[in-house]
């Protein structure tokens, strides 16, 4: 027998002796995907898992604080809803999903914004946002400027709408900006050709 059929037989043999995996086996590393993974406090969550235990129970968390209890089925994946907590205040949040019997962890991060989608908030210019849990009567007197931006050919005349860390308005030279939130420079303008009212922000 030559060396080459050897070694060839040799790699017949190691490949026989790998074990088989089973087909729709799932992965021993556990994960979970939120739909949607941006939102105001009080959102609805749907979450999905996969790599956990056969049929073990599932304890789901916002940060730190256990929200919901649900159980894998038989190839160790799960589907259940959550509810973002009222207080969860503006930015990241860790939701994490842990197999009670495997210990088998996955996490995600949804970020929570009180978004202003158009001036004074509603169709009915309520001006008042459900979503808002930072500012109150007792704090909005201590209120700072974060950033300002100007000149930019032309007084303000819109009121803004402030969406997913953008800040949208018109100004009287018929120009439509973006600017980013927190720092407050231009994300992006556009000429509109005519003058522009107070923007309404919809499907993103």
């Amino acid at each position: 027998m030559t060396k080459r059929r050897s070694a060839l037989l040799l790699l017949v043999v190691l490949v026989l002796a790998l074990p088989a995996r089973p087909v729709g086996a799932e992965p021993s590393v556990a994960a979970i995907k939120l739909s949607p993974a941006v939102g105001p406090p009080t959102a609805r969550v749907a979450v999905k898992g996969r790599g956990f235990a056969p049929n073990e129970g599932i304890s789901l968390s916002f940060d730190d604080a256990v929200i919901a209890q649900t159980n894998a089925d038989g190839t160790g994946k799960f589907t259940t809803k959550i509810r973002v907590p009222s207080s969860a205040l503006p930015g990241d949040h860790t939701v994490k999903a842990t197999g009670q019997q495997s210990g088998r962890v996955g996490q995600a991060t949804f970020t929570v914004r009180a978004d202003w989608t158009r001036f004074h908030f509603d169709l009915a210019d309520t001006g008042y946002n459900p979503y808002e849990n930072v500012l109150n009567a007792g704090d909005v007197g201590g209120l700072l400027p974060k950033w300002t931006i100007g000149p930019l050919g032309s007084e303000l005349i819109t009121s803004p709408a402030v969406v997913g860390g953008v800040v949208y308005f018109g100004v009287g030279d018929q120009t439509f900006y973006a600017l980013d939130a927190d720092a407050g420079s231009v994300n992006w303008s556009r000429i509109l050709g005519q003058y522009p009212t107070a923007p309404t922000v919809a499907g993103g």
